[in-house]
């Protein structure tokens, strides 16, 4: 089907899980003599629905109950079943669900915690792969799996990793928290391994670490921070992310050593912008990850209990765009693991989940880029800490309105999967810096919380989202590449150790890198992004700057961007050293402008307040007063101009021109204060700057609140249909509301029309009943040639899409 021949026609996986009955991932119990009439009843109400994919799951622990003895009956069951009904089967591989005979074969192969505790499985954790026995018998298991699977014509994908982290799934109350793993002999192996290929010698680890070790077998890992020095902790946090990024990339290899056709998936339990190394025993770089399997992705649980602001529209933005911008680096696609199906039951806690969620919760992946989802899950959780939970039925399998309201958008996502698998997300003129060692830096501070570094980032997101500006997260490794030439575009990796299948071809779409996965019809990822071709950076939080990510800075200023960067940027270097200034690591020729002292304020409530000068060219914020939060940093300009005071007079907001760019220093963390206080002229002061810079909205809207109506643009082009637009319009409020847009055309000037395909199937339409409109190009509020459409009428909670294309 590839080397030019025609490709099958796109597929955008819409699945929800499930494998045997009642089961719950990670767990596949025996249904008895009628366990196959079970399964399919449970598909067939599934494809009913409107689903066209299930994802199934295998844990180690069933389907190896001895060594070398495999129970795969489940797994053939579920994908006869379902190739019988026409859906396509996403396989979830579990290894931390291991089984009890590893014990016996490797007793030194369990975790072991900071302070010595080897730890048991009690169903998970699993046990450490880096034990080398541990390690071959999970590839024994992989590969048969892969073996057994990759010839079945419903076979879909792999994920092989479910919310990598370096223990899951248990609560180690007893032990001293945070819990740190592992720290059994194979892993401090590993460990000094890595510190070689970072230091060389030993020398130079000594003086790193500002120790005396006589040989490397000496070397520890760090179990706590000391006063003087925490450069050891910093590795230690370095290892645990590159750790896991190798892992994947193990498990990858190893079933693409049996099956290179099928795509590698995994996801992660929450996106890296929303939490820092310490939290739940490792956390993974997206950036980094995503270029070792050929899919990523993130879970998506905007009403899991406990997690209070995700069903805030600004913050489940933030999710999806940092993991869109992680994939896009590299140009993958992205899927969700695991979308929120039904209540969310924690425990004793309970947060309820209606069809509109639903509704809203399918079609904002989608608007973000998203080409696959995998909603968690098609029954409730019948054990656990999260029993009756998740589901979309209820227990019995029987439907419920949310079932209904899944399937809807499944079936119209499968009956346009031509439009939706080619529309792409363009890359944004305005981004925001992911800065990981900030966060390392931040938990050797002894700051546990993930709390000030990610809602300093989601400051400024909620800014620009609020104002229609479409937002990018980048990594420090592309803003390093600008330096050294590459313009922060990361060339699309054909990873070594994993291989990608299924490139070239005759696409469905035109003019685009099909990527892999297109043999079985697969969604492409974007063109990955070129970090010159921003307008404006924001890095909210990075008190610790790298020196190379400083010379990209400065680079992107030279090439007319602008930086604009708060208090205590540069604090520390990437050793965890405080250089001449603050800011340090060459910041401080870059801002023209250095610390002269600082008062930290640890309320959140307390506020910082700034007064900003008008600054035309610099800002688009017309000046006036801005609340700022934690620091008051006043500000020495060397070769900076002051836009900005503190009440008693000291500077704090200044600017450096340099070449065709600026970058701006601003004494506090106005991003923080902004995202826990709303205070809208500090939301104004910050969208100023993508403002002044020329950041494109593709879409505008009149006649809504800030944050109660979201408009997002994606564009594509096919063959059949030549250059389209999707134009996604979601009420996040309980209103009804009429409102005025103003649409970027997919095309050039002309007459376009309109369908809203969520209008079909009766129900009313923001348009009017889902029926041909036709629309002229003309100039918009800004000046622009838009397509203008008046008095859209917006249901409370209603999701309208919309397809625009040339006449």
């Amino acid at each position: 089907m590839t080397n030019g021949s025609a490709l099958p026609r796109p597929f955008l996986p819409v699945a929800a899980w499930y494998t045997a009955g009642p089961s719950r991932a990670t767990m596949v119990e025996p249904l008895g003599p009628d366990g196959d009439d079970i399964v399919r009843r449970d598909l067939a109400h599934l494809r009913e629905a409107g689903f066209n994919t299930v994802r199934g799951w295998i844990d180690w622990a069933s389907g190896e109950s001895s060594p070398g003895e495999y129970h795969f009956e489940a797994l053939d069951r579920l994908l006869r079943h379902a190739g019988e009904m026409g859906l396509r089967v996403v396989l979830q591989l579990y290894l931390d669900s291991a089984p009890d005979w590893i014990l016996q074969e490797f007793p030194d192969g369990r975790y072991v915690s900071q302070g010595g505790q080897a730890i048991d499985s009690q169903g998970s954790p699993g046990f450490c792969y880096d034990h080398p026995g541990v390690r071959q018998a999970a590839e024994h298991f992989m590969r048969a799996v892969a073996e057994r699977v990759k010839d079945h014509a419903a076979f879909l994908a792999y994920d092989v990793w479910s919310e990598p982290h370096i223990v899951q799934w248990a609560y180690f109350d007893y032990l001293p928290q945070p819990a740190l793993f592992c720290y059994c002999h194979h892993s401090k192996q590993r460990f000094r391994r890595w510190l070689k290929g970072r230091y060389q010698d030993l020398a130079a680890l000594n003086r790193a670490w500002y120790r005396g070790f006589v040989s490397w077998e000496a070397v520890d890992p760090p179990r706590f921070i000391s006063l003087m020095t925490y450069t050891d902790f910093i590795d230690w946090q370095r290892f645990i992310i590159a750790k896991i990024t190798e892992d994947l990339a193990w498990r990858a290899r190893t079933i693409k050593s049996v099956d290179p056709v099928h795509p590698v998936t995994s996801h992660s339990a929450v996106p890296a912008v929303m939490v820092t190394p310490l939290v739940e025993q490792g956390e993974p770089d997206d950036w980094a990850v995503t270029k070792v399997v050929d899919i990523w992705g993130t879970s998506f649980y905007p009403k899991h209990v406990g997690a209070k602001e995700t069903a805030d529209p600004a913050v489940r933005g933030a999710y999806l765009d940092s993991t869109r911008s992680a994939c896009a680096s590299v140009g993958k696609p992205f899927w969700l693991g695991e979308l929120q199906g039904g209540h969310g039951y924690v425990g004793t806690f309970a947060e309820p989940v209606t069809a509109a969620d639903i509704r809203a919760w399918t079609w904002g992946p989608i608007s973000h880029g998203a080409k696959g989802l995998n909603f968690y899950a098609w029954r409730p959780m019948s054990r656990g800490y999260e029993s009756a939970g998740f589901g979309l039925t209820h227990p019995d399998g029987s439907p419920t309105e949310r079932s209904k309201a899944a399937g809807e958008v499944a079936r119209l996502v499968d009956r346009y999967a031509d439009l939706f698998a080619a529309a792409q997300v363009p890359q944004a003129d305005a981004a925001i810096l992911w800065n990981n060692d900030a966060n390392i830096l931040w938990g050797c501070l002894r700051e546990k919380s993930p709390y000030v570094p990610s809602r300093a980032l989601l400051g400024v997101y909620r800014a620009l989202f609020e104002r229609h500006y479409p937002v990018d997260f980048v990594h420090p490794d592309q803003i390093a590449g600008v330096a050294g030439g590459a313009q922060g575009r990361a060339a699309r990796p054909v990873h070594e150790e994993v291989g990608h299948a299924g490139a070239g071809g005759d696409a469905g779409w035109a003019g685009h890198d099909v990527g892999p996965g297109a043999a079985l019809g697969l969604a492409p990822g974007p063109e990955p992004i070129e970090v010159g071709r921003y307008r404006v950076i924001y890095m909210p939080f990075s008190i610790m700057v790298r020196r190379d990510v400083a010379r990209g800075l400065a680079a992107f200023v030279e090439g007319g961007g602008t930086v604009v960067a708060e208090a205590r940027t540069g604090w520390n270097d990437e050793a965890g050293v405080v250089d001449r200034s603050v800011p340090g690591s060459g910041l401080r020729e870059l801002f023209g402008a250095q610390e002269h002292w600082t008062a930290g304020r640890r309320d959140l409530q307390e506020p910082v307040v700034l007064f900003v000068d008008p600054a035309p060219g610099v800002s688009g914020f017309e000046g006036g007063r801005v609340t700022g939060a934690f620091y008051q940093q006043a500000l020495e300009p060397l070769e900076a101009e002051v836009v900005g005071r503190f009440q008693d007079g000291e500077p704090a907001v200044t600017v450096r021109r340099a070449g065709r760019g600026q970058a701006v220093l601003v004494g506090s963390w106005v991003s923080l204060a902004y995202h826990v206080q709303r205070d809208p002229a500090s939301g104004a002061f910050l969208a100023g700057f993508a403002q002044a810079a020329g950041a494109r909205r593709p879409v505008l809207v009149e006649g809504a609140s800030p944050g109660q109506v979201e408009a997002r643009l994606s564009r594509g082009e096919t063959r059949e249909q030549g250059p389209f637009g999707i134009l996604y319009v979601f009420n996040h409020s309980a209103d009804e509301l009429a409102v005025r847009l103003a649409v970027d055309p997919p095309a050039g000037a002309g007459r376009f029309e309109l369908r809203e395909l969520t209008a079909q199937d009766g129900r009313p339409g923001a348009l009017g009943s889902g029926k041909v409109h036709q629309a002229v190009v003309w100039p918009g509020p800004d000046g622009r040639p838009r397509i203008v459409l008046d008095d859209v009428r917006l249901l409370p909670w209603a999701v309208a899409v919309v397809l625009i294309r040339p006449e």
